[in-house]
């Protein structure tokens, strides 16, 4: 039964809650009539409880609950997101997922999970209610896990989308100490995913484009001569001195005091002496 052919009665969803959980996040509940929930980890391992049976989740996997079941988060060190929903249409949604009535999926790295729970938790928290753009990422979810898994359709779109909000995220949070992980965390994907788009896309690593525009922002910084050396690390990410010393002169194959000194030398700067006399 095709999924498009099913389009017209998807008319009622709804979330009811949407919340980014870790470690120290412990729950029991019987889950509400109508209610449903997804529970997807973003890293590290979950163990939870559903009735009585144990599971496993790893980075990318996701767990479904059906109402009336009871469901345990009881041991692991993960970042998780726990979305609660309901509506009509789910169980004709979920008959045609790769659920099936199982409790646990493992998508692909096409199947971009991740994305769409943290673009709808972020979404959600920010209008602090269920909106249209809401509902439009939900739909968005359910086409991805009613796709057919046999489909060798290729989003080169999601992908492209997928690099661009990398980048952006590099180039905007540079001067933190992030790490690859973080990046692949605030996109959505897996560390393993970000890296294969990276190459495919702009022939390099994100370790390496994360080090190009801490690199290129850093030069900029010492030929203005207003830092010291240390002030320009932390101010591109690095807290340790000798190890910005040493990526600058892997970057650039100098040290910073001498790119300073080949790069801005002193007949170079205009002082206000110099203006006054001129």
């Amino acid at each position: 039964m095709g999924t498009k052919l099913l389009a017209n009665k998807y008319i009622e969803l709804n979330i009811q809650s949407i919340e980014e959980v870790t470690n120290t996040f412990r729950d029991e509940r019987i889950i509400e009539e109508n209610n449903y929930i997804f529970f997807y980890c973003r890293n590290g391992v979950i163990k939870i409880r559903v009735d009585d049976k144990d599971y496993e989740l790893s980075e990318g996997m996701m767990a479904y609950v059906a109402y009336h079941k009871r469901f345990q988060v009881f041991d692991g060190t993960f970042n998780a997101i726990c979305l609660i929903f309901g509506g009509a249409s789910v169980d004709e949604l979920i008959d045609n997922s790769p659920f099936d009535r199982q409790i646990i999926y493992q998508g692909d790295d096409n199947n971009h999970m991740g994305y769409y729970f943290y673009k709808l938790m972020y979404c959600f928290n920010e209008a602090n209610a269920l909106t249209l753009k809401c509902l439009g990422i939900l739909y968005e979810l359910f086409y991805e896990l009613t796709k057919s898994e046999n489909s060798d359709f290729i989003d080169v779109a999601s992908k492209e989308r997928h690099v661009d909000i990398a980048r952006q995220y590099i180039n905007q949070n540079y001067h933190n100490p992030i790490t690859i992980v973080d990046v692949a965390r605030n996109v959505g994907v897996t560390s393993n995913y970000l890296a294969n788009i990276f190459q495919l896309y702009l022939h390099t690593t994100p370790k390496k484009y994360l080090t190009k525009v801490r690199m290129e922002q850093a030069k900029k910084l010492l030929i203005t001569k207003k830092f010291k050396i240390k002030e320009v690390g932390n101010l591109v990410g690095y807290k340790n001195q000798l190890h910005f010393s040493g990526e600058f002169k892997k970057y650039t194959g100098l040290s910073p005091l001498d790119y300073q000194r080949q790069y801005c030398p002193e007949q170079d700067i205009i002082t206000i002496s110099d203006l006054e006399s001129a």
